[in-house]
């Protein structure tokens, strides 16, 4: 009755569907119960629990129905390997509840956030469905009107539809599995929303790095809610590289001013591990994070100071910046026609010696005390005139003249260090990121950057 209490008053009209005891965190170690709407849904991984479920259980349906709630069943969601620790066998099933008839069906329909999900609690993931991102679906929501947007790891499609219903121009879910895509497919026809929703079977980590290669920004907000790369201590370097992977494509694909919201649902995966793993991939991203919330699960499920494992959802949305943004100018196209090709190239200079020193500070490349020196390595004109060979095929029509008349500039003296060709090549290297930097491009001057510091 304690538990249920404290669900009714932090979750109020959610209580309908949420997790009503939290292991450890209700103080009953081991014993997961979740509602959804008429059906509870249990797992069971102590023996503790185990002896005691014929008593808790009966007395939970009491409580309930004292307040109320309509339970016409408990299904139990004991297929769980981790139960052979205790001595327990697998399995799963309706749990016999005294003077009710079994349910005839594992399916129940509930209402998360106005959207309708039908729940399959014998078949679903884990209890059926994942509760505890509730409040941070609805916090996507709020900034999803008018965007497009892309959910990966989409499930059921929770996150997509909030996005949807919350009135994204379009939204694109993506999951590797074609029963979960099938799954998110219903749900939008369920609710009216398959007109502006479409969904993939892809793999995200092959996806992101293919719509990055087709070049643009087809997504003003990116969702990434994966599942745990780890469940152990001894896979976290590895789960570590996945989370920066999809982060750091995802940081690169979206436009300056764009959206992203990232989680880690494991507990293996610490705050500061999270963190660390989000600057360093926005930093090789050559982006800024301006961070608008940072959120955990829904109060369901509690966390317990004393208790840390109950800590382990990591939320966050993210206003995707470029690192140079205080350069933006968005000049005119007549205010650029009027500046000559050695004028950009001049200020071209300046702009990839300063993309230069940044770029030597946040890879720790350089001591502040050699700083100088590393500097005029990467900038001297047979190194700019290397790294250019790196650039040339990717860039479009506009670019590539303004390349050949950079090419064209006459110098008005070489330097010893560089052949005339070299030199000139390094002219036109500057003169494009003059000209894309006058344009206000910064996303495209960070990309064409980043290929040339390949190494």
């Amino acid at each position: 009755r304690y538990a249920w209490e404290y669900r009714k008053t932090v979750m109020g009209e959610d209580a309908d569907c949420c997790r009503i005891i939290f292991g450890e965190a209700d103080t009953f170690p081991g014993l997961t119960v979740d509602r959804f709407h008429d059906l509870l849904v249990t797992q069971t991984l102590s023996l503790g629990m185990e002896k005691r479920k014929p008593m808790l259980f009966p007395l939970l349906c009491k409580v309930l129905r004292e307040d109320g709630a309509d339970i016409r069943g408990i299904y139990e969601r004991n297929d769980v390997a981790i139960r052979a620790h205790e001595g327990l066998s697998e399995g799963k099933g309706w749990f016999p509840l005294e003077g009710l008839p079994t349910p005839d069906s594992p399916l129940t329909t509930i209402v998360e956030n106005g959207v309708s999900y039908v729940v399959d609690v014998e078949n679903g993931q884990k209890t059926g469905f994942f509760l505890d991102q509730k409040y941070n679906r609805r916090a996507v929501a709020a900034i999803a009107r008018g965007k497009r947007v892309l959910d990966c790891f989409t499930h059921t499609g929770s996150f997509a539809l909030n996005a949807a219903m919350g009135g994204a121009e379009h939204v694109t879910a993506v999951d590797v599995s074609q029963a979960a895509v099938d799954m998110a497919r219903e749900n939008a026809r369920r609710n009216g929303l398959e007109e502006r929703m479409s969904f993939l079977a892809a793999d995200v980590f092959d996806l992101l790095p293919e719509l990055e290669r087709k070049g643009g920004h087809p997504y003003d907000l990116i969702i990434l809610d994966p599942p745990a790369f780890t469940k152990s201590r001894r896979t976290i370097e590895a789960a570590a590289r996945g989370y920066k992977e999809i982060n750091y494509r995802a940081m690169k694909l979206l436009p300056r001013g764009g959206y992203l919201a990232t989680c880690s649902c494991s507990h293996f995966m610490s705050e500061e591990r999270f963190v660390r793993m989000l600057r360093s991939a926005a930093a090789d991203a050559g982006v800024g994070l301006r961070q608008i919330e940072a959120r955990q699960q829904a109060p369901d499920h509690p966390i317990l100071w004393n208790v840390p494992e109950t800590s382990y959802l990591k939320f966050y949305l993210f206003q995707v910046e470029t690192t140079m943004d205080y350069f933006h100018l968005n000049a005119g196209q007549d205010q650029i026609a009027g500046i000559s090709n050695l004028g950009l190239a001049h200020l071209g200079d300046a702009v990839f010696e300063v993309m230069v020193r940044a770029w030597l500070c946040l890879h720790g490349k350089a001591s502040a005390r050699g700083l100088h020196k590393a500097t005029v390595r990467y900038v001297a004109a047979p190194a700019q005139a290397r790294a250019a060979e790196r650039i040339l095929p990717l860039l479009t029509e506009e670019e590539s003249d303004v390349f050949r008349r950079g090419r064209n500039t006459s110098p008005h003296s070489v330097p010893q260090n560089a052949s005339r060709a070299e030199y000139q090549t390094a002219t036109a290297v500057e003169c494009l990121f003059g000209w894309l930097y006058l344009r206000g491009e910064t996303g495209r001057l960070n990309q064409l950057f980043e290929q040339m510091m390949e190494e």
